[in-house]
């Protein structure tokens, strides 16, 4: 059983590596997930509310502001996830590099309906702290601690380079069914009945 499994988990990284993702672009040529999706019987107001309360229960602010337009019916937000990369093609005994991607989420509302544009994606990793220590002599000796630093790359430049778009096809996959499963989350939100009021 462990061994088909681990032929199963072999053959399943193979496959993603070898596909060619296909990643949405705007006019602008970013990388940008967007639709409209049709909600009857909902106005603009009720849209606008469950959004609202789907953001800030599952939107963090402690990093990047949130924009809650209720005047003009519109919700701006930035969201984050871990994208977990190993430098090697095989799923196991290799240690994996943890990064962060951080996109803007942004809604529009109109009755029956809203848009949603997911863009602005920057990939993030923040590299370990270095120690150094010192001796200067007679038994005398110190350290110092030197920060991890953050690397910021625009998803956009890795997309457009053929090499880095197959170097890196595994984390446009992650990308795609994060924003997939995202967008249905918020969607199922979105439909459900306003019962706050049912008590």
């Amino acid at each position: 059983m462990k061994k088909h499994l681990l032929i199963y988990l072999i053959l399943f990284t193979l496959k993603i590596t070898a596909q060619d993702i296909v990643m949405p672009m705007n006019e602008e040529q970013k990388i940008c997930f967007s639709g409209v999706v049709d909600i009857p019987e909902k106005s603009q107001q009720k849209l606008y509310s469950a959004a609202k309360e789907y953001i800030l229960l599952n939107y963090t602010a402690r990093d990047f502001p949130t924009i809650l337009d209720e005047v003009n019916e519109r919700i701006y937000v930035k969201g984050t996830f871990k994208a977990h990369l190993r430098k090697y093609a095989f799923p196991i005994f290799f240690h994996s590099t943890v990064y962060d991607l951080i996109y803007t989420y942004k809604i529009y509302f109109k009755d029956n309906k809203y848009k949603y544009e997911i863009t602005d994606m920057i990939l993030t990793r923040k590299t370990n702290a270095k120690i150094k220590g010192y001796y200067w002599g007679n038994g005398i000796s110190s350290a110092s601690i030197k920060d991890g630093e953050v690397i910021k790359t625009d998803l956009e430049k890795m997309y457009k380079v053929k090499r880095y778009r197959q170097k890196w096809n595994k984390l446009f996959f992650m990308v795609e069914t994060e924003v997939s499963n995202e967008v249905a989350r918020f969607n199922k939100a979105l439909q459900k009945e306003d019962k706050s009021k049912d008590w």
